[in-house]
């Protein structure tokens, strides 16, 4: 049977299973895969507003594994095991002009990032994630929050308050 409980997280509903007497009813409420859902329809609102803006995006970081995201923390890339991308929670992005060209200075992820922001409290943008030891391990360069922007600002992810 336990089987059948790992299917039914999976679904994202809420079930209430009635037994028999003596045994006590047990609602089981899983909303990850809501999350999941919703998140994957913000990135399409998301994709279609770059178009919108003149950018093509690719998608370059969704899903990882334990073990990519154990090798990101040993390199520095990242400064957490708990990442919402194992959780299929977040997204990274590149962003290219419509001639094909990489853009990867932070500021030009604004107007998505705050665009992302409108779309739900659950939204968090990278852009905003202030990490001085990040942001120079992932620059070269010292933070300054006066005109810096976080230090993942590619980065789109969904709480969990999400559901």
């Amino acid at each position: 049977m336990k089987w059948l409980w790992n299917l039914i997280r999976g679904w994202g509903v809420s079930v209430t299973v009635d037994l028999p007497s003596g045994y006590v009813n047990t609602e089981v409420r899983m909303s990850l895969s809501r999350i999941q859902c919703r998140h994957t329809l913000n990135i399409a609102r998301l994709i279609l507003r770059a178009d919108e803006l003149g950018w093509a995006i690719k998608v370059c970081g969704w899903n990882r594994t334990l073990a990519e995201q154990k090798e990101n923390v040993a390199t520095g890339k990242s400064n957490t095991m708990n990442s919402p991308h194992l959780e299929l929670r977040a997204t990274d992005l590149v962003l290219f002009t419509r001639e094909g060209v990489a853009i990867c200075e932070g500021e030009a992820f604004r107007p998505l990032g705050e665009y992302w922001e409108s779309l739900g409290k659950e939204c968090r943008w990278g852009g905003r994630f202030h990490d001085p030891v990040a942001f120079k391990v992932k620059t070269g360069r010292d933070f300054d929050p006066e005109k810096d922007l976080g230090w993942d600002s590619d980065h789109f992810e969904t709480s969990k308050e999400a559901a």
